[in-house]
């Protein structure tokens, strides 16, 4: 399987903080970018992602058990097995020892090789994703520019206001500050700017309030709903 490695826009991925690890001198694997999150709505596991994981937990740990696989997984222990059968017929696993206790699996140089295609595929797969998302933001944020607001406050410090201060960045608005009530939060670094208390929104005087926190959008905007009465518009995304 050829893959196309020059379509990976890598300035997306110098702006992508999630991905910052891929400039870390420390980071010798991509592996741990890989989702193993189960309880997802719309981004289901495929086959290809099994083998994938599969792969990456086997070059790991040579001695992980089918049962602890599965788990890693998300398999019924039976389904691993099948998987683990069909890996090993294509010759990307090979299976040592003769007991239960002796045995271990090693990736083949086959098996290496596939485990890196997979992985980029994953990746560019992820960007797409990624710039997709801060297109749908940056729509958004082009409507606060149409009505000449450009003072911005994110209200929430995860990883959608990763994905908006991006979008604003690039359509030219001041993201003049970053707010969480999560006191683990206030105090760090984020994006350049110091993680605020959302008290601290007036003394900003910012002229929108953007909240980035998808989970709670409805219960803070209830709690800040009343700085539009000091002229302080509250955007929900």
């Amino acid at each position: 399987m050829k893959i196309d490695v020059m379509s990976i826009n890598l300035e997306e991925l110098n702006k992508f903080n999630t991905l910052e690890m891929f400039h870390r001198k420390e980071m010798l694997s991509y592996d741990n970018l890989i989702i193993k999150e189960n309880n997802l709505q719309f981004l289901q596991p495929t086959p290809a992602l099994r083998e994938l994981l599969i792969l990456i937990e086997v070059k790991k740990d040579s001695h992980i058990s089918q049962s602890a696989l599965a788990s890693m997984v998300g398999l019924a222990p039976s389904m691993i097995n099948n998987y683990m059968k069909e890996l090993i017929r294509n010759n990307y696993i090979e299976m040592r020892g003769n007991s239960r206790r002796t045995m271990s699996y090693h990736l083949t140089g086959k098996g290496i090789t596939r485990k890196s295609n997979l992985l980029m595929s994953y990746l560019i797969e992820a960007i797409k994703l990624y710039k997709n998302a801060k297109d749908e933001l940056k729509l958004r944020m082009m409507d606060l520019k149409k009505e000449k607001m450009h003072r911005i406050v994110l209200y929430g410090a995860g990883e959608t206001a990763e994905v908006a201060f991006n979008a604003a960045d690039e359509l030219g608005l001041d993201v003049i500050g970053i707010v969480d009530k999560d006191q683990n939060k206030q105090g760090t670094e984020f994006a350049g700017r110091i993680i605020a208390h959302p008290s601290q929104i007036e003394k900003m005087v910012p002229e929108v309030v953007v909240i980035t926190s998808l989970g709670f959008q409805e219960e803070i905007y209830e709690s800040i709903k009343n700085l539009k009465d000091k002229g302080i518009e509250v955007v929900k995304l």
